[in-house]
């Protein structure tokens, strides 16, 4: 019990201390901005980073977060920053709202569990058991739900693809660049596919704001890390590189990936059945408890009596 108590009191003097000391103050700020040469709110040389004031709770968070702006600690982030980006996280704050949530959950659920009148009664190896189980939990957490949102993301990207497809082809014949094709793409599935025609729209918009074609359209291929956009950007430059013929190589393009989208969904339909295998198992013990299980208690009262 003294355990209970002493691990209750830390955790609630570690989060008293940790609302306290986030934020700085005015001066503090400036004068790390100074000090950093920062004067404006640039974007980073990918250009899908983009620096943002995060809110309250990006704030709390990146008290646990710990100190994110070193060369060193930039480098070590770069596949957390990548994963992010693939999710849709742009600003700079999502990495340190990320990184804070994996402490923070790992903190609060060995919090949680000591509440949970259950553990009450344990020993205190037991105990330890049950707080370890569930700081790895906690720290595992915010991983698994980035990568489902990841693979989420990822999926309605490839779904809508070949009918962009089909659209820039039609763009392409009527006499549209790369660049007009991507802005009517978007503009024509803002809502029935608002995921691509976002990631159009900002390949667009730098386009616009003086980068290459080349290299927005790599951008692209990098914020959705999606292999059949990257396939798509690689045909792209290829195709504007030699002044090859576009609109059939977009045309042949487009039912590649059609094909794969029909071999996905084949994929998944021939899991269907091993996927409710489990489930049949369990209802089928369940039917032969309810049909053998009268018999079984009459012919245990019966052989009892005997």
């Amino acid at each position: 019990m003294e355990l209970v108590v002493l691990l209750i009191f830390g955790s609630i003097v570690f989060l008293g201390v940790g609302v306290m000391s986030f934020g700085r103050r005015p001066e503090q700020e400036r004068l790390a901005k100074l000090a950093s040469g920062e004067t404006s709110s640039p974007v980073d040389s990918g250009g899908v980073l983009t620096k943002a004031e995060p809110g309250l709770v990006g704030k709390l968070l990146g008290v646990f977060a710990g100190d994110t702006s070193s060369e060193e600690k930039k480098v070590s982030l770069g596949p957390i920053r990548r994963r992010l980006i693939h999710a849709g996280y742009r600003n700079e704050s999502a990495v340190v709202t990320y990184m804070g949530s994996r402490v923070a959950f790992a903190l609060a659920l060995p919090v949680l569990v000591l509440l949970l009148p259950a553990t009450w009664s344990l020993n205190q190896l037991q105990l330890i058991t049950a707080l370890c189980v569930g700081g790895g939990f906690g720290l595992v957490l915010p991983s698994y739900w980035l990568d489902r949102r990841v693979k989420r993301r990822q999926r309605e990207i490839e779904l809508a693809l070949p009918d962009s497809l089909d659209l820039m082809v039609v763009c392409v014949e009527a006499g549209l660049g790369i660049n007009a094709s991507l802005k009517r793409i978007a503009d024509d599935f803002r809502t029935t596919h608002p995921l691509l025609a976002a990631e159009f729209e900002l390949a667009n918009f730098e386009t616009r704001a003086g980068k290459s074609t080349t290299e927005a359209l790599r951008g692209l291929a990098d914020r959705t890390g999606v292999s059949d956009v990257s396939s798509l950007v690689a045909m792209l430059i290829q195709t504007e590189r030699f002044g090859t013929g576009l609109a059939d190589t977009l045309r042949v393009h487009a039912d590649a990936m059609r094909l794969r989208r029909l071999q996905r969904a084949e994929e998944l339909a021939n899991l269907a059945p091993l996927k409710m295998l489990l489930p049949t198992v369990f209802i089928f013990i369940a039917m032969i408890i309810i049909i053998m299980g009268p018999g079984a208690l009459k012919m245990s009262e019966y052989f009892s009596n005997r």
